[in-house]
């Protein structure tokens, strides 16, 4: 298991982590001038990171400094679809952007603030606390047959994590005057190494032992060796 660090430090509510784009995806696709293709992208990302929140005692909260960068169809019968969604698993499920319709009155643009609760973190000082996040991206184009554009037409979505904010002791709903904390924290990325050839085979003959049954054999009579001795 290695580990990559970013630091920050935290003295206000608005300020950002030394180190920002821990965690980033996009998706865009083109539809050329004249074509009624489908025109799709999709990606994904996943990282595992630790969190330790240091200088002080006894527990507090924290801002996900998280962007999601949706796409809705505002262009009517021109289009059958003009859409993408972006989204983030941590701290909880979010989501920006509509794959088959208009805005719906909802902001296909999105940043976490401190007062939204969905982008709230609890720690406890000194504690690490592991959690995975995933990031994805998705476009889908098609214009109206009937309709086909002159021009090519991109779609773009895009989500990124660049650490944390707002150290504060008061979850959103709760906080007064003399709220926030000045802390130290670090985001290490945790990566487990992709197994060695050696190790695969190793693997394959267990795999293989298990499903003759040389491991259950063994093992009974080792069982019986260890009664007979003991009487």
């Amino acid at each position: 298991m290695t580990a990559a660090l970013f630091v920050g430090a935290i003295t206000c509510l608005t300020c950002l982590p030394a180190y920002s784009a821990l965690l980033s995806v996009s998706a865009t696709a083109t539809l050329p001038a004249g074509s009624t293709a489908l025109v799709t992208d999709f990606e994904s990302i996943t990282k595992t990171f630790s969190l330790v929140v240091t200088g002080g005692t006894g527990s507090g909260f924290a801002t996900a400094d998280l962007t999601l960068n949706g796409t809705t169809n505002e262009g009517g019968p021109l289009f059958v679809f003009l859409n993408g969604v972006a989204s983030a698993t941590w701290p909880t499920f979010m989501t920006r952007g509509n794959l088959a319709g208009d805005a719906g009155n909802i902001n296909p643009l999105f940043s976490c603030t401190p007062n939204n609760a969905d982008c709230t973190v609890p720690f406890t000082f000194g504690v690490p606390q592991v959690f995975s996040m995933t990031l994805t991206a998705s476009v889908n184009i098609q214009v109206n047959p009937l309709v086909p554009t002159i021009y090519d037409t991109t779609a773009h979505t895009n989500a990124e994590f660049d650490g944390l904010l707002g150290f504060r002791t008061c979850s959103y709903e709760s906080c007064g005057p003399f709220s926030l904390l000045s802390v130290d924290y670090s985001l290490s990325e945790i990566t487990v190494p992709e197994p060695s050839p050696a190790a695969l085979v190793g693997f394959s003959l267990l795999l293989s032992a298990l499903a003759t049954g040389a491991i259950g054999k063994a093992g009974e009579c080792s069982w019986r060796r260890v009664i007979r001795g003991s009487i």
